[in-house]
Parts: C-alpha cells; sequence; structure tokens
C-alpha cells in the first residue's frame, strides 16, 4: 500500500495527492457495490429456488404418506418399494425411504440400502429418527413425516432432494447492474474534474498539512508561492503562528508534567503510608521494593532491614513462603490468602496476608496486603465461648425446673412440706432463668443500638430494700456478710427503674459470688453536688489491674484460673456500664488482687426543687 502510494504522488501533480485517492476510493466503492448488488441477486434467486424445491418435496411427503399408508396395511411390500423407486427417479430425489421405528429399512429408492425383508405384526416401539446416508448440505432439502399405520404403529418417511441451481440470473438484471455501474465511474470522473479545477489550492494546503502532521517536512519549507493570492498569504501566516504556538506550548507541558509529576507520586506515597494496612511491594526474586509504615510495624522491623531484601526470611512461615513463590514466579495468577499468627510477650497477632500479583502479565512484581484481624478473632473467641458458657447456664436452671416438677407431681400432693420447698427452688430457678434472657436481650439491644430508656421517679429506699431481699438469702448461705450503708434520706431519681435494678442487680451479684466464705459485700450511697454516688465493694479474690478495662468488654472473663470455677456469662459488667451511660453517669473500678473490689456506679443528682 505503501509503494502504490509512493508511486501514485510521482505521477500526479501537485494538488491532486489527496485527491486522487478519494476519487479512486469512490471508484472502488461503487464498483464494489455493483459486484456485491450481482452477488446479493445471485443468492436471492438461489434461494428462491431452495424454498421451492423445499415446498415441493413438503407436498410430496405429505401426497406419499397418504399413498403408502393402504399398501403397508395390506403387506403390499413389492407395491410399496416399486412406489419409493418411481417417486425417487421421477422427481429426481437424492434419498428416499421408509424406516421402522428401529432404524432398520423397510422400503428405498435404491434396494441395495434396504435391511428389513419383511413387514412386522406391530412395531409400538418409539420411532426413532434415521441417519441420513448423506448428511444435510445447502444443497439438500430434506424432509422427514411419521406416518401413523392404526393398530400397528408407526413409520418414518425420510425424503432429500438436491436443488438445481442456475449459473447465472436473467441478462436483463446482469445487463442492467452493468449500465448502472459505468453510469457511476462516468458520473464520479466528471465530478472528480470538475472539482479538481476549483480547489487545486486548497489541495495543496491539504497536502501540506499532511506533510506536517507525519513530520515528513519541517514547517518553514511549507509556505507557499504568494503567486497564488490572498489564500496563500493566509497560510504562510498559519504556519508562522503554528511553529510559535507549539514551541511555547512544549515548553509549558513540559513544567507542568515535572510538577506535577512529582506532586502526584508524593501525595501517592503519603497516602499509602497512612493506612491502617500494611502494604509490601515484591519485585523480582521477591525482594520487597517498598513497605509503608504498618507493614514494619506489624511485622517488627525497619525499613531500612526490609528494603531490597527477599521478604522469606523475615516471615518464617511455609504457607506464606510457598504463596509468594508462586505469586512472583507467575504459578498462580490468582489472589492467595494466607493467615499468620505471631505471639509476643503481652499477646498474640494475627495478620491475614493477602498476596497478588502487581499485573496480570508480569510475573515479576507482586503485592502483599497486611490486616490485622485479632481483635476480630478475639471476638470470635469470646462469642463462641459465651455460646457455649450460656448453653450450660440454660441448661441448669431448666434441669432444675424439670426435676422439681417432677417430684411435686409424684410426691408433693402427700407431703406440704416437700410441695413447698419444690415450688420455692422453681421460683428461684425461674428467676434465674429469667436474668440470663434479660442480659441476653439487653445485650442484643446495646450491639443493634436501640436500648432506650423508660425515664419515671425511681424511690432508692424501695430500689434497695428489694434489692437487699434479692441477695439476703444467698449471702447466708455463702456466710458472706451484707451490709447496706445508707443515708437516712435518700433522693428520688428521675431514671429507668427497671434498667437501673438490672445495673444495681449485676454488680452486687458479683460481690456476692466472688466473694469468699468469711467476707464482706457491702453497699454504699454517697451524695455529691452534682453525683450520687452507689459503690459496692466486696473482699473477694480482686481483680488484676491489666484486666481493669477488658472486664467491661463482652463476653470477657478474667484469666484469673479462680473466676472459672464460678458461673457467669460476661454480660453483667458491660451491661452495667451501658446502662449507667445511658443514664449520663458512668461505672468505674478500683482493686486490688486478692484484697477485693470496689464498683462504683456514678448517676446525675436530682435537681433541687426551688
Amino acid at each position: 500500500m505503501t509503494t502504490f502510494r509512493k508511486a501514485l504522488e510521482k505521477v500526479l501533480p501537485s494538488g491532486e495527492k489527496s485527491l486522487a485517492p478519494i476519487g479512486l476510493a469512490l471508484l472502488s466503492v461503487l464498483v464494489l457495490g455493483t459486484i456485491l448488488s450481482m452477488w446479493w441477486a445471485g443468492g436471492a434467486e438461489q434461494r428462491t429456488l431452495r424454498d421451492r424445491r423445499a415446498a415441493e418435496i413438503q407436498g410430496l411427503n405429505s401426497t406419499l404418506a397418504e399413498v403408502i399408508k393402504p399398501l403397508i396395511q395390506h403387506d403390499d411390500l413389492a407395491a410399496l418399494r416399486r412406489v419409493m423407486v418411481e417417486t425417487g427417479d421421477g422427481f429426481h430425489l437424492a434419498q428416499c425411504r421408509i424406516t421402522l421405528p428401529d432404524g432398520r429399512v423397510l422400503a428405498d429408492a435404491e434396494p441395495a440400502r434396504i435391511n428389513a425383508a419383511t413387514l412386522p405384526a406391530r412395531w409400538n416401539a418409539p420411532l426413532d429418527a434415521p441417519s441420513p446416508a448423506a448428511a444435510p448440505n445447502s444443497d439438500l432439502v430434506i424432509s422427514q413425516t411419521p406416518v401413523i399405520i392404526p393398530g400397528r404403529g408407526a413409520l418414518n418417511l425420510y425424503l432429500a432432494a438436491p436443488v438445481q441451481y442456475q449459473s447465472w440470473t436473467t441478462s436483463e438484471m446482469q445487463t442492467g447492474l452493468s449500465l448502472i455501474g459505468a453510469a457511476g465511474v462516468a458520473g464520479i470522473l466528471i465530478i472528480y474534474r470538475r472539482m479538481r479545477s476549483r480547489i487545486a489550492i486548497l489541495e495543496m494546503i491539504h497536502e501540506a498539512l499532511a506533510a506536517v502532521l507525519t513530520g515528513r517536512r519541517e514547517p518553514d519549507v511549507l509556505c507557499l508561492d504568494g503567486s497564488f493570492g490572498p489564500i496563500a498569504n493566509a497560510w504562510n501566516q498559519l504556519i508562522i503562528e503554528r511553529d510559535e504556538l507549539k514551541k511555547s506550548a512544549l515548553s509549558t507541558r513540559a513544567g507542568d508534567l515535572t510538577g506535577s509529576s512529582g506532586r502526584a507520586g508524593a501525595e501517592l506515597e503519603t497516602a499509602i503510608g497512612a493506612l491502617s494496612d500494611g502494604v509490601i511491594v515484591l519485585g523480582p526474586g521477591g525482594k520487597v521494593r517498598y513497605a509503608n509504615g504498618a507493614a514494619c510495624v506489624f511485622l517488627n522491623l525497619s525499613a531500612d532491614s526490609l528494603l531490597n531484601s527477599p521478604i522469606a526470611p523475615h516471615i518464617k512461615d511455609a504457607r506464606f513462603q510457598f504463596a509468594v513463590e508462586q505469586v512472583v514466579t507467575g504459578k498462580e495468577r490468582q489472589r492467595r490468602v494466607v493467615e499468620l499468627e505471631q505471639k509476643e510477650n503481652e499477646g498474640r497477632t494475627i495478620l491475614r496476608c493477602e498476596i497478588r500479583p502487581m499485573r496480570r502479565n508480569d510475573a515479576d512484581e507482586a503485592m502483599i496486603v497486611l490486616h490485622d484481624i485479632t481483635q476480630q478473632r478475639v471476638a470470635d473467641e469470646s462469642r463462641n465461648a459465651f455460646v457455649a458458657h450460656v448453653t450450660h447456664e440454660l441448661r441448669t436452671p431448666l434441669t432444675n425446673i424439670r426435676l422439681y416438677l417432677e417430684t411435686v407431681a409424684e410426691e408433693g400432693e402427700n407431703d406440704p412440706l416437700l410441695r413447698a420447698k419444690c415450688l420455692n427452688v422453681i421460683t428461684q430457678e425461674s428467676r434465674r432463668l429469667e436474668h440470663i434472657v434479660s442480659e441476653m436481650l439487653s445485650v442484643a439491644e446495646i450491639e443493634a443500638g436501640a436500648m432506650t430508656l423508660k425515664l419515671d421517679d425511681v424511690r432508692l429506699d424501695a430500689l434497695f430494700a428489694a434489692l437487699n431481699a434479692d441477695y439476703a438469702a444467698q449471702a447466708q448461705e455463702k456466710k458472706v456478710a451484707l451490709v447496706f450503708e445508707l443515708p437516712p434520706k435518700l433522693p428520688v431519681l428521675r431514671a429507668d427503674r427497671e434498667r437501673l435494678a438490672v445495673a444495681l442487680h449485676n454488680l452486687l451479684g458479683n460481690a456476692v459470688k466472688y466473694t469468699p466464705a468469711g467476707g464482706t459485700a457491702k453497699l454504699c450511697v454517697k451524695s455529691a453536688a452534682k453525683t450520687l454516688q452507689i459503690e459496692i465493694s466486696d473482699t473477694g479474690i480482686g481483680i488484676d489491674p491489666a484486666e481493669h478495662e477488658k472486664i467491661f468488654d463482652r463476653f470477657y472473663r478474667s484469666k484469673d484460673p479462680r473466676v472459672h470455677k464460678i458461673t457467669g456469662t460476661g454480660l453483667g459488667l458491660p451491661l452495667a456500664r451501658e446502662i449507667a451511660r445511658l443514664h449520663g453517669g458512668d461505672v468505674t473500678l478500683q482493686s486490688q488482687l486478692n484484697a477485693g473490689s470496689t464498683f462504683i456506679l456514678t448517676l446525675p443528682a436530682p435537681a433541687e426543687a426551688a
């Protein structure tokens, strides 16, 4: 194509080098259109012949089916086969046959293909379409029709006929298309000659612009001769201005690109460095090319020790090293995820490492994203432990209720004392069960952010009296002194009595539960200017200072082995603190291991009347 174009430029005079290809293109389109029109006309004729032949064979199939029915009913195989031969010869069929349901040929236009010597009395088997000897193609029209013989079954009538195409369509169509093509060529030539004489100067400008765009000529030699008039002078002025604008634009763009690329790179590095997830970029051989601050913190390494060194020695985990090798060497094109557990002095850290190729077709670069999922795993483990523990907690009161109900049903009628004792135990276990379910529902409300307060006037003296009555028997049974230090006059709070009672029950219940025999659980009320403090202290096992905040996390229970022997759900303290904060207060802790604990429930003091 390039050689033809160069030869054309040498032959044509200036002013026609761009216009001539347009004329040639129009001529080519016209000739191609004429050829395609003739091809389409021939195709249309062939389609017409094929459709006509198909209609003929379909009609022949229907007629032949009615002719052969009585022959088959009278078991006249000789006449049937003679009809098939005559039909195949008379209608120039490629195939004309009748087959049984099992595929055997009963009659055929070519007797050599018959493989069924006799006609069975019945053939009720399903009709299988026979495989034609010649596969259907564009030159065959195929028609298959089932022939139903009453009382005996169905046969398959198969016809295949060739289509006889003519080599050419009518001469009138060819002559018309040829004349139309010739007239179009003549018209294009006339238009081309008239346009060339009028736009020669514009064609020369076009050639000059094409030369500038392709870089084949310098702009200073593209000026036209002034003898062409004002158009040539205007063209020359445009060439000069274009050259000056191009130089200025290149200079400005170079400066902008230099500044913007530097800023973009710095901003991108700053953004990646600020991510909470670790990002490591590996180059050929698995060497670290970049690592952000979070990655260095997760691996407990400095950036200098990571850069330009293989990542494998720094993370000695076989699964991680195998995944990195698979991705870097190109054996794995998808991302690989590996979880790493790192043990430290203060505990453990679980990292989810996602290794993926940087580019789909580049096996030398990979990216590692490190995400800390320690808290998520701790929460999952705590939740699983909570479910197991609550299941046990629920089973115990339910079992006791069932056993004592069976005792009442069997022996309670004759023993009033036994019946009263059983009913008392059932009542206590029902309250215990209600308390566990209420805690679970309250925690669900906290997690959903749906816990609300129903504020009303709350008399603290009545609330503390009920609290004392609920835990007096339990404290006496454990031989724990239960002490209430209350001022002579208690204020009336504006609070949610039910929620506040739950918080106090959880705090006082823990004090009694975790205090050994001979100890003391005490509730003390202190009033300040703007707050009311309810201190619940005990002389129990105490809490390690490292766990002072952790015990307020949902599902968390102290690691002290003595705690594991005592039943609990790990929900009481978080629930008490959440209720206090909803009231505008808080729950704080003062405790020393083996010396007891003091929980301080702080509430806003009620406003005094004027």
